[in-house]
């Protein structure tokens, strides 16, 4: 009973870990300040939130 219930621990903690780090991963995708937008010329072609943030600004008619 004992090895059950820490089993069931790990796993909630290891899930509340996962679900934070996806937290984070839109929190940033959706806040410019974070990495602002003329700063992005540094960042490497192929980081991902580059390109989700790209692709969705591109669909903002522009100011």
């Amino acid at each position: 009973m004992e090895r059950e219930q820490s089993t069931t621990t790990e796993w909630l903690l290891v899930g509340a870990w996962l679900l934070a780090l996806v937290a984070l991963f839109f929190a940033l995708a959706v806040d410019d300040t974070v990495v602002p937008r003329d700063r992005w010329r540094d960042l490497p072609a192929g980081w991902p939130l580059r390109r989700l943030v790209s692709r969705r600004n591109s669909r903002r008619p522009s100011t």
